[in-house]
């Protein structure tokens, strides 16, 4: 269980580290890194509701953003 979740986090790290520098570039990369690792710091806190509640709003922000190019991806289905 703790090398699956070890590999987990090396694995969400680079998936999220190549959109990072697809989006703005590979200059992004180290602090991506950085603020990755934060990340993992804050979230070892004992306290997981704000950890939970800001899971919920990126969750959420993530959904927001996939149903608008939903949205704009049927439009053209439409047309075609």
């Amino acid at each position: 269980s703790l090398l699956f979740g070890y590999s987990t986090l090396i694995t969400w790290c680079f998936y999220g580290e190549q959109s990072a520098a697809y989006l703005f570039g590979d200059r992004i990369k180290v602090p991506y890194r950085w603020l990755f690792c934060l990340s993992i710091l804050i979230g070892a806190t004992p306290n997981a509701e704000h950890i939970w509640s800001w899971g919920d709003l990126l969750n959420g922000i993530t959904v927001v953003v996939n149903l608008v190019g939903m949205v704009g991806l049927n439009l053209i289905r439409q047309k075609l």
